[in-house]
């Protein structure tokens, strides 16, 4: 549960300031605190926010009009849209074309509207597949319907974590959906142990 409280007092705090909309600054940051930092190669060597700020505008476009029935393309799109800009995404062979960061650009799109977004992970997506789901790599749309189909299967469960964290926890509609999210994290990577 301790572990639980730290990650969402970080991720809560991100959620808070987006709410003034996207920076550089703050995209870097997200990057960190959801590990996927690694996937945007350091240019500045003291500013690691400026490594960020081609990535400000096409996030800001993906925001514009997004809402739950289109955010699966929204987040594709941008994901698309991250790999395409010239130096900011990390590739390991030179001939990565079309490469797309669909696992950071899920989590900046969460951290702007958690209330829709869904953050789609490897170790989330494995166990997905633990639990009877064929979500190939890369498939924003079927991580997505898995996440949506196998959540109210849990409702029980995460009411009573929601309770536990507290009336804080409680007035923010998409803690469960969060919680969701950790609790399959968290089983695919002792997944990956078994």
């Amino acid at each position: 549960m301790e572990e639980t409280q730290r990650w969402l007092s970080l991720e809560s705090a991100l959620v808070a300031e987006m709410r003034a909309g996207p920076t550089a600054e703050l995209l870097a940051r997200t990057a960190a605190v959801f590990m996927v930092a690694r996937q945007f190669p350091k240019r500045h060597p003291t500013d690691r926010a400026r490594d960020f700020d081609l990535a400000v505008a096409p996030f800001q476009q993906c925001l514009s009009g997004l809402a739950g029935e289109n955010m699966v393309s929204r987040v594709t799109q941008f994901a698309f849209a991250l790999g395409a800009i010239e130096g900011l995404v990390k590739r390991k062979l030179k001939s990565d074309e079309g490469i797309r960061p669909l696992s950071a650009a899920s989590k900046f799109v969460w951290v702007a509207a958690p209330e829709i977004g869904i953050v789609y992970d490897r170790l989330a997506r494995t166990y997905l597949g633990r639990l009877g789901y064929r979500v190939p790599i890369g498939d924003y749309g079927g991580f997505v319907a898995a996440f949506l189909s196998e959540l109210p299967k849990h409702e029980d469960e995460l009411s009573a974590v929601v309770k536990r964290l507290g009336t804080e926890a409680a007035a923010k509609p998409w803690m469960k959906r969060k919680l969701f999210d950790l609790w399959l994290y968290s089983n695919g990577k002792a997944a990956l142990t078994d």
